[in-house]
């Protein structure tokens, strides 16, 4: 039976190749983009590494978190401050990390959702830090917030 219906499955792929071989190039293309899209979600988890205080949607793109390697430092959807910045409409958190809403990942950003010209034009207060095809990384203008941490240096013992 379940030989049966695997066989159903693949003469249908097949018919609909031979019927429409546009649809076979739009599903590869699609499933393509996907990948671009999630590679991208990776890289702005990179991106992210060693900043505390990122905006960002985890619920509908976890991959950031797994390239970042825990979810600390990240303000996700369960986080109060995301939820306020979202509820009265104003952002203050160090850092937003934002798909292109022209994307499958940016149609579902809660964050693009609210704030629908984020990504294109930045906020008040923010400049870009990281771009790539899908996500954009901003972060605030304060001098504090954007440098990075330096590495401690040696002993004061010395001679």
């Amino acid at each position: 039976m379940l030989g049966l219906l695997a066989l159903g499955w693949f003469g249908g792929a097949l018919a609909l190749g031979l019927v429409d071989p546009r649809a076979v190039s739009l599903l590869s293309g699609v499933a393509g983009r996907a990948d671009v899209e999630r590679l991208d979600a990776l890289d702005i988890g990179r991106a992210t590494v060693g900043r505390s205080g990122v905006l960002v949607d985890t619920e509908n793109t976890p991959a950031v978190v797994v390239e970042r390697g825990d979810a600390l430092g990240l303000l996700p959807p369960t986080d109060e401050r995301f939820v306020l910045s979202l509820m009265f409409r104003r952002l203050d958190a160090p850092f937003v990390a934002v798909p292109n809403p022209q994307s499958g990942t940016g149609a579902n950003d809660r964050i693009n959702r609210n704030f629908p010209t984020f990504y294109s034009r930045g906020g008040p207060g923010y400049r870009l830090i990281f771009e790539n095809s899908t996500w954009r990384l901003y972060g605030r203008n304060s001098q504090d917030i954007l440098q990075q941490p330096t590495p401690p240096t040696g002993s004061q013992d010395q001679p």
